[in-house]
């Protein structure tokens, strides 16, 4: 670290041990109070713990809490967690999402945020556009979500770069009947009904031998934007952007003894999304709630996965042996209407000619097999501590993509005047396709040996110690061909790493209630191949670059095929106290994360496409602080704040590592101080208050959420960068407010709610096919949403 980075950690790290110092001396001179608010069991370094006794910074949300704030979807949980950017801004398909933890983002690459059902990674590659991103389960019958911040390759492997997201079902009881059943329905401002009704059942079949639990759920989006004629402006599909979700689990805990649970399970979700939620701006007026795109086609995607595991627990007294097998099977169909991107790339115009159509037919599928075995020490109060691990993973996704331009030639023929057969001789067109990719065969392999220990100094201060030993291979084969990417191609390429990534840590139990700490984690992300770009974006024959071209002005003659691999340090402080008999926690964090060969998507301005480079360093630093009270038994009240300033180090140019520096004027990848697109300032506040109506237990529950926007010094502003794009603004300030009035009556929960109460509309990412196409595209938040919901927990 340079000095100035030492210093701000040293601020930081002052700043925070200042503020629980004062928290500790608050605790030990409080009088009693009744009525303190509840503390969270998590497993964030695999063993059950308090949330308030785990040395790194994790937001955990119980099923209850989940319920409170309306959850329904890991955007929701993105926009009240600190620290957590998430969007869904992809043209093509409603199911593409990127998810970002202290903006180590995973918007190219393989993802850089662990996803985790249970103790099954389900994270993937993205390929084509973005297709085939990872899958997120639905928000139901689950027994809590934590939000890992930081690095966590140590125990949760190359995936966890940034973080970690765990998704942790409700295990089956050999001992009681519970059930769990959630209905809502809503409506949404210009849009369609939105409902859902979902149940949950435990029983023990044979007592304290046999436990089941199963549940499902049915869940639908109603849509609210418009597919149009953009010549007439007749609806072609009114409010197409729907979407409905399934999902099914069951469970089985078998205790053959006393001292072994094997728990058998399957889980199964599927998703129809029937169009995208991008609107076209010239077409459509927000504040009417007038939301419309100009396509033919509607973007249908259709997702699918299965998930049966098997995890065995055999408890040796003072050890524990864990193993969990699993297999994870998805399948993704998208086909989009390529039509204004066609028109654009083509001839400039992306106001395409009556009746074209240009359907991107796109199938994905990913195969992973998974096996972990963990062996840990069970007395948690022993001076020394340990677990140790083995991980292997098989990961292997598909991809075809067919884009079918039937209307190409008439596209010459009208706006050119070239005769069709001499711009693609040779039957490279083959009179449907535009581009044919045949297939993309991509393998990942992982084989991991781990280890953490702590070790206790004294009673109060404890030393941790983690390492992960990996052994990683990705290979792939891809055979291509059309009148975009060329004559046919069979190409492949193979990376292999051999990653090491420690983790270390100090901590300090002041009292019972206060914990400070320190670490220090290294994580890392596999690299890959890039898919061809058009040879209108610059792809030279010549071995020389094309001037005047993307590729040309940034000095090369093709994309790069393969990109490397990249890594983060990361160096946190903080601290967690709870005051006053449990009626206020503090939880607060601050860190400096060092990025290094940053894997990064490259927009191609003129000809629309997109590849992956690596863009030198970065340096993120922020903070979390995390508040709850309860200042009368009637009244609970939360804050959340979360803040980053990410930012490039250094000036790259394309290819990265060249030897000589570029010929002037050469086009940058990204420059120096240029920001890395993440929200700055999050704010989420939360307030409850209980009172008496008729009779009934009551509440009425406000929660806001603020995330601040960016409107300078991004990369796509910055005319020294090969991306730079004069007409895109920066990224909006978003505000969400939700109100919700309910009554409790025994076991059951009903309650009104609004969410966006004050209607919000804001344009999250602007964007058009090539940077000389005057059609905008946007997307943006739901429109106020108004309903009523049940919840019955037994």
């Amino acid at each position: 670290m340079s000095d100035s980075r030492r210093l701000s950690s040293l601020l930081l790290s002052a700043a925070v041990l200042q503020v629980l110092s004062g928290a500790v001396y608050s605790q030990e001179n409080a009088g009693p109070a009744a009525g303190g608010l509840e503390e969270v069991v998590v497993t964030a370094a695999r063993r059950e713990e308090n949330l308030s006794k785990v040395p790194i910074s994790v937001s955990a949300y119980t099923q209850k809490a989940l319920d409170e704030r309306d959850v329904r979807t890991v955007d929701d949980i993105a926009r009240l967690t600190p620290g957590v950017s998430f969007n869904r801004i992809q043209n093509a398909s409603s199911a593409v999402a990127d998810i970002s933890i202290r903006g180590i983002s995973s918007d190219a690459g393989s993802g850089a945020t662990g996803i985790y059902i249970d103790d099954t990674p389900i994270q993937s590659r993205a390929v084509v556009g973005g297709i085939g991103s990872s899958a997120f389960p639905a928000i139901f019958d689950l027994e809590r979500v934590e939000v890992l911040r930081g690095p966590q390759g140590t125990l949760f492997g190359a995936g966890s770069e940034g973080g970690t997201v765990r998704f942790i079902t409700p295990q089956p009881s050999t001992q009681k009947y519970a059930s769990y059943a959630r209905a809502d329905a809503s409506f949404t401002a210009g849009g369609t009904p939105n409902y859902e009704a979902g149940a949950a059942f435990n029983a023990p079949l044979v007592q304290d031998k046999l436990g089941l639990r199963i549940s499902g759920s049915y869940r639908h989006d109603g849509g609210y934007v418009n597919r149009i004629d953009f010549r007439t402006g007749n609806y072609l599909e009114k409010d197409s952007n729907w979407a409905d979700t399934k999902v099914f689990r069951a469970a089985l805990a078998y205790k053959p003894t006393e001292n072994v649970t094997i728990t058998p399970s399957f889980y199964y979700q599927d998703q129809y999304f029937n169009d995208s939620s991008v609107y076209w701006e010239e077409f459509s007026n927000p504040g009417k709630h007038e939301f419309n795109r100009g396509v033919l086609l509607a973007n249908k995607t259709s997702e699918r996965f299965s998930l049966p595991a098997l995890k065995v627990d055999w408890d040796f007294g003072p050890v524990l042996l864990t193993s969990n097998t699993s297999y994870y099977d998805r399948t993704q169909d998208n086909v989009s209407d390529l039509s204004s991107f066609e028109a654009a790339v083509w001839t400039g115009n992306p106001y395409f000619p009556p009746g074209m159509y240009a359907p991107s037919y796109n199938d994905t599928s990913q195969k992973s097999f998974t096996q972990e075995l963990r062996l840990q020490s069970q007395d948690q109060n022993a001076r020394f501590t340990w677990l140790v691990g083995a991980f292997y993973q098989r990961a292997k996704q598909h991809h075809h993509e067919r884009v079918e331009d039937l209307f190409l030639p008439d596209l010459f023929f009208e706006n050119t005047g070239e005769n069709f057969d001499d711009v693609f001789p040779g039957g490279l067109y083959e009179g449907r396709y535009t581009v044919k990719i045949d297939p993309i065969d991509t393998v990942d392999k992982q084989l991991a040996f781990f280890g953490q220990a702590d070790y206790k100094l004294t009673d109060k201060l404890k030393l941790t110690a983690g390492v992960r030993y990996a052994q990683t291979d990705f290979s792939i084969h891809a055979v291509y061909a059309g009148p975009i990417v060329g004559p046919v191609a069979d190409d492949s390429g193979t990376k292999s790493a051999d990653p090491v990534t420690p983790k270390f840590a100090i901590s300090y139990q002041a009292s019972d209630d206060t914990l400070l700490y320190a670490n220090a984690a290294k994580g890392f992300r596999s690299g890959g191949y890039n898919n061809p770009v058009a040879s209108a974006c610059g792809v030279s024959t010549t071995g020389a670059p094309i001037p005047g071209t993307d590729l040309g002005d940034m000095g090369l003659t093709n994309r790069p095929a393969l990109f490397e691999d990249d890594t983060v340090w990361s160096y946190e402080v903080g601290g967690k106290s709870r005051m006053l008999d449990g009626r206020l926690q503090l939880d607060a964090s601050a860190y400096v994360i060092e990025w290094s060969d940053i894997q990064f998507g490259y927009n191609l301005p003129h000809c629309g496409f997109t590849f992956t480079t690596n863009a030198g360093s970065a340096t993120s630093r922020g903070f979390e602080l995390a508040l709850q009270a309860r200042p009368v038994d009637p009244l609970i009240l939360g804050l959340a704040i979360g803040y980053i300033d990410a930012k490039y180090d250094e000036t790259v140019f394309a290819p990265s590592g060249a030897a000589t520096p570029p010929p002037l004027g050469t086009k940058a990848v990204v420059s120096k101080d240029d920001r890395i697109v993440v929200n700055p300032w999050t704010v989420s506040f939360t307030g409850e208050w209980d009172f008496e109506m008729l009779t009934r237990e009551a509440y009425f529950r406000l929660n806001y959420d603020y995330r601040a926007g960016l409107d300078d010094d991004l990369p796509w502003q910055n005319p020294v960068n090969g991306s730079y794009d004069a007409t895109l603004p920066g990224t909006p300030d978003v505000s969400d407010l939700s109100l919700k009035l309910g009554v409790r009556v025994g076991d059951a929960d009903i309650a009104l709610f609004v969410d966006n109460a004050t209607d919000e509309h804001p344009q999250l990412f602007r964007s058009h096919s090539t940077s000389s196409s005057p059609l905008y595209s946007n997307v943006t938040v739901r429109p106020r949403t108004v309903g009523v919901t049940a919840i019955y927990r037994y």
